[in-house]
């Protein structure tokens, strides 16, 4: 077929003699009237709503804003300090350190608290005048410390056998803590676990920012460690740690884990240094009102 041919068709010549076109008009023609009903359905818009006063614009916003959210506070303050707290004095008694305090010490226990009065640090820090000792997992409700880690899970014989000896300072926010790690507590064999390093590192740091802070209740937001020597297993340590500043509800607390000296005159060895920063809850100054947690 020629290009001649190609290009007039049969249907192409019909088109340009007749001049018909292919495409109907009644399409273009119902466009048309759609186009030209658009305008007027754009005109006539559906009429505002009225509006309310000056006055009821003020008592709907009143009870937006002011009722409601003061409402909402009352009724969770109230359920809070009802159904989350204790009320009741026999009740309230579980939250006291003596609470069915029925602990027996086993034999290693005891062997462990000889050994820690038999140190030549914890002679030199009884004769302080300047130092306090405590014991603050014995302080702990029986009720709470049997679901706690450090002084529920982890205190056995070959854990950890006895609550940690603390020394306080109060007038310089300084602390020194005597422990002993047994020998199930370990990562590679015979080495103690770095984890479980960090986690006394986090109590004894937090406990020492207590002392700054008027509620005496604080929680870890940052904890850095520096791991400088292997701690191995079976062994009582020592932590010193001291607040380095305080400014509001946050406390930076910095201290270290080191190795009791084996001979009088030798220098301890430090195994890990650590760096925190304590935060008060804000809500920690409605927990002291409803329970006395202040030591």
């Amino acid at each position: 077929m020629s290009a001649r041919r190609l290009i007039f068709s049969p249907l192409r010549r019909q088109n340009l003699y007749t001049h018909r076109p292919v495409f109907p008009l009644r399409s273009f023609k119902t466009s048309a009237r759609s186009l030209d009903a658009a305008p007027a359905a754009a005109t006539s818009p559906p009429p505002p709503p009225p509006r309310s006063g000056t006055f009821g614009r003020f008592i709907k916003g009143f009870f937006k804003y002011l009722v409601l959210p003061t409402t909402g506070f009352a009724v969770s303050y109230l359920v809070t300090c009802k159904f989350l707290y204790f009320s009741d004095p026999d009740s309230a008694a579980q939250l006291t350190a003596d609470y069915d305090d029925t602990h027996i010490p086993t034999a290693i226990e005891i062997a462990t608290e000889s050994a820690f009065d038999r140190l030549d640090l914890v002679q030199e820090l009884r004769a302080n005048p300047v130092y306090e000792e405590t014991r603050p997992h014995r302080d702990i409700p029986a009720l709470v410390r049997e679901h706690s880690l450090s002084t529920g899970v982890l205190h056995a014989d070959d854990k950890i056998p006895a609550s940690s000896l603390v020394f306080v300072n109060r007038a310089k926010l300084e602390s020194v803590a005597v422990f002993k790690v047994g020998k199930n507590l370990c990562g590679h064999p015979g080495i103690v676990h770095g984890g479980l390093l960090a986690t006394i590192l986090d109590e004894g740091l937090c406990n020492t920012g207590f002392y700054a802070l008027p509620s005496n209740i604080g929680v870890t937001a940052r904890l850095k460690l520096d791991y400088r020597a292997p701690a191995y297993a079976d062994q009582i340590l020592v932590l010193k740690a001291r607040v380095t500043k305080h400014e509001g509800r946050k406390v930076w607390v910095e201290g270290h884990i080191e190795t009791v000296p084996a001979k009088s005159g030798q220098k301890p060895q430090v195994l890990v240094e650590s760096e925190a920063m304590v935060v008060e809850p804000k809500w920690a100054g409605m927990l002291t009102r409803i329970v006395d947690i202040k030591s």
